[in-house]
């Protein structure tokens, strides 16, 4: 195997940190893959020797092909709708899309590419880090890619993962040296061999059920023991310096059930005369449909002992004593108040105890001159406190909403306050407002935030404050802003006649003038206007 130079200097490191990211992405789409939201023919060889043009144990079709499309162009990728039919396509060719990572590449390993499309189309969009493709722009050089995955079929692409790896027949291999036995014999198969070994199931069971299948659990039990696998500095593993140790779900189990007994125990103690034996609660506490052995009176001190049960995990790494202990006050609550009966109205008696707290509070705290004359407040008593910019909300500025599909740049000259869903700024003193809304509004602006800001997860930017002051505005003089200044006031001039006016002629002057300003080619040109279709 091979993996980019960029992704570490020490090969031995940055193979061992790239293959766990590999397995790490592959077995969560496997859960996918049981919850069919991933096709089977992905993963099956007679599909892919239909699908690609070679399946050779040598060669990287697979994970290139299909793998690393299926990651960072579809997982990664919001799924085609009528109104963006081309959201998920192949690149151009050449320069044309140039580390848009978003987009599917090793067009020439399909037989068929619109087949593989359409194989494609159906997964849905995920919104998470998992399968974001590691491959980005140097920071001090903004030309200058850094390969970490390797998503490129550029012909000089050192990435190569053999499918031998995936589907490689059972073989025996002396692997003494790095296990630190001798003589042993290790039998070793393809990943997609091993996994079609194991039914998977998107359940988190209990420990009773753990022989069935394997759930969730597994992702945190693969990503913790493999990434505590290897220490670069002594080539040993790094658990013992790291503490990252995976605790096995029986441990978990075991530890729940002793926490809560200890805990129980003592509780009731203390609220009860005769406290229930730690025979009577190991039997409560066992995954079984027999009925519990407590009074009516111990019940109720039991499930008022779960209710103000507070637990603390100091060293909670994946988290699974919290949620084995969750999982266990579920249960044990099933089983004491089956109807939900006691449970419910001690939840009812919280509420009502706040409420009746509440209204005793002294309202002249909060009204009347008390509260008008308070310290903290701004230039009016119904401002709750000082604000600084209080006086930029009177003056002409350009205003915009958080979630967009696109651009939303508008001018404001009225005294308008805005919510924390939107935003406003003034613009610099050497730059008219109406330059700047037409910059803000151009597809350049469009498409350097699609690179650089995060997504709300429904198919729409966050234009968040924190991105747009970081916009590169050039800075020239105001003989040169005129002519963005004067379609920006025809733009105005037609809206305030009807908002519904097609103004995209005008629009696209100004993009042509945004272009010059920045000086892009042709080509980088024909990358923005691909990408804002």
């Amino acid at each position: 195997m091979t993996f980019p130079p960029d992704a570490g200097d020490n090969e031995a490191v940055r193979n061992a940190t790239c293959i766990i990211r590999l397995i790490t992405r592959l077995i969560f789409v496997w859960f996918l893959k049981e919850k069919d939201l991933v096709p089977d023919a992905l993963f099956e060889e007679d599909n892919l020797s239909k699908l690609l043009t070679s399946l050779d144990a040598q060669e990287s079709t697979y994970y290139k092909a299909v793998l690393q499309n299926l990651f960072f162009a579809t997982l990664n990728q919001e799924m085609n709708t009528p109104e963006k039919p081309n959201t998920r396509k192949f690149r151009g060719e050449g320069r044309q899309h140039y580390n848009i990572t978003s987009l599917y590449r090793y067009k020439r390993y399909f037989k068929d590419p619109v087949a593989a499309l359409r194989l494609f189309e159906t997964i849905s969009f995920l919104n998470g880090g998992l399968f974001e493709c590691l491959d980005k722009s140097a920071p001090d050089d903004a030309k200058t890619v850094l390969r970490i995955d390797g998503f490129s079929d550029r012909d000089d692409n050192p990435l190569c993962v053999p499918n031998a790896l995936f589907f490689s027949e059972p073989q025996a291999i002396n692997l003494n040296a790095i296990y630190g036995t001798k003589n042993s014999r290790y039998t070793v198969r393809g990943l997609i061999h091993i996994l079609n070994r194991y039914k998977f199931t998107i359940a988190e069971n209990t420990p009773i059920e753990e022989e069935v299948a394997l759930d969730p659990e597994l992702l945190g039990q693969v990503f913790e023991n493999l990434l505590a696998a290897f220490n670069p500095e002594t080539g040993t593993t790094a658990r013992k310096q790291t503490g990252s140790f995976y605790t096995p779900r029986e441990i978990v189990n075991y530890m729940v059930d002793e926490s809560l007994i200890a805990y129980l125990t003592h509780t009731v103690r203390s609220r009860a005369i005769h406290c229930p034996s730690e025979t009577k609660l190991r039997h409560l506490l066992s995954y079984n449909d027999e009925p519990h052995q407590f009074t009516d009176t111990e019940v109720e001190h039991l499930i008022n002992a779960i209710d103000t049960l507070k637990i603390l995990d100091p060293a909670c790494g994946s988290g699974a004593f919290p949620m084995g202990i969750l999982h266990k006050l579920v249960f044990l609550l099933g089983k004491l108040d089956p109807r939900n009966a006691q449970w419910r109205q001690r939840q009812i008696d919280r509420v009502q105890a706040a409420i009746a707290t509440s209204e005793k509070i002294d309202d002249s705290t909060f009204v009347g001159d008390k509260f008008k004359n308070r310290g903290a407040q701004g230039q009016h008593w119904t401002n709750l406190r000082a604000c600084f910019f209080y006086d930029d909300f009177k003056k002409e500025k350009i205003v915009w909403i958080e979630l967009s599909d696109s651009g939303r740049f508008a001018l404001c000259k009225d005294e308008v306050y805005l919510l924390n869903s939107a935003y406003f700024l003034l613009p610099p003193s050497d730059i008219d407002s109406k330059f700047l809304l037409g910059i803000l509004n151009s597809s350049t602006i469009r498409f350097y935030l699609n690179l650089v800001a995060e997504t709300s997860g429904m198919g729409t930017s966050r234009w968040i404050n924190n991105y747009v002051k970081e916009f590169p505005i050039p800075v020239v003089t105001y003989e040169q802003q005129t002519g963005i200044i004067k379609i920006v006031n025809q733009i105005l001039e037609v809206k305030a006649a009807n908002s519904d006016a097609d103004t995209t002629d005008l629009e696209q002057e100004i993009d042509e003038r945004v272009y010059a300003l920045y000086n892009l080619t042709q080509e980088e040109i024909a990358i923005v206007q691909e990408a804002m279709q």
